[in-house]
């Protein structure tokens, strides 16, 4: 969350805690009906910038997960690839082994 969307947030919070604070009891009609109008609209308020901040992490972690999965794609063709060195290395080291062998004998 970035600090002006918690600047945001904490004035949003502190308006609706001032609004809640409110004695409705002492209050006629018509100012308790826009207390409570003026409550709801901070709470929606509250409610559409939480929905921003959680889209903006979403998107934070999709993008993660797309480098993630790249980097997985990276390390699958490296562990293959090191894998066909492997096999080469063997079938290089029994053709040596095979050759020393065989010149050995011839030398004996």
């Amino acid at each position: 969350m970035t600090t002006s969307n918690e600047a945001a947030l904490t004035k949003l919070q502190d308006a609706l805690d001032a609004l809640n604070s409110q004695t409705a009891s002492d209050l006629p009609s018509t100012q308790l009906a826009k207390l409570e109008t003026a409550k709801a609209a901070l709470y929606g308020e509250i409610q559409a910038l939480q929905v921003h901040q959680l889209d903006e992490r979403d998107a934070e972690y999709s993008a993660l997960t797309n480098e993630f999965q790249d980097c997985k794609s990276d390390l699958s063709d490296l562990s293959n690839w090191i894998t066909q060195r492997q096999k080469r290395d063997r079938a290089l080291f029994t053709l040596l082994s095979k050759g020393v062998g065989l010149a050995l004998s011839l030398l004996a």
